[in-house]
């Protein structure tokens, strides 16, 4: 499984783009890649990428959309709500990941949690939630003072 910033960049569309944009921006992402645009990890584009072991964190981007827009729903949300939204939406991103490994590689759970999951605590659960984090409270604010200002 390759190490990328699109989790970051999932879980702040989420964040700052609400449900149905994040929703309709990470359905794009994956169009994008089906038709052969390489945006997938490593340049990678295609039905072969998106079927192939790494296939389940994709669908956990979508999946994760839903959570990480009830942070939004609140004008301006607490950074609570906000952490709390991105720590389920890591947790759908992994489960759906790490199903989909552990069905496409055919090998132990230990194995799985190995070359899926633990080499990603630190940056991705850790490094990239706070940041994502950051970019949903700045989104709320930004987007209470447009309201507020009457935009």
């Amino acid at each position: 499984v390759p190490a990328t910033l699109h989790t970051l960049i999932v879980l702040s569309a989420g964040l700052s783009l609400g449900m149905r944009g994040g929703l309709a921006s990470m359905i794009l992402y994956l169009v994008l890649g089906l038709v052969g645009l390489p945006v997938f990890a490593s340049g990678e584009a295609g039905w072969r990428f998106a079927v192939g072991p790494t296939g389940g964190y994709l669908i956990g981007f979508v999946l994760a959309q839903p959570i990480l827009g009830l942070a939004r729903r609140n004008e301006r949300p607490a950074v609570w709500h906000v952490l709390t939204a991105a720590i389920a939406a890591q947790g759908v991103i992994f489960l759906c990941g790490l199903s989909w490994l552990k069905l496409s590689v055919d090998t132990s759970w230990s194995q799985v949690l190995a070359i899926g999951f633990w080499p990603f605590v630190p940056v991705d659960v850790l490094l990239k939630t706070v940041a994502a984090c950051g970019v949903g409270v700045l989104a709320g604010r930004s987007r209470g003072a447009r309201r507020a200002a009457g935009l």
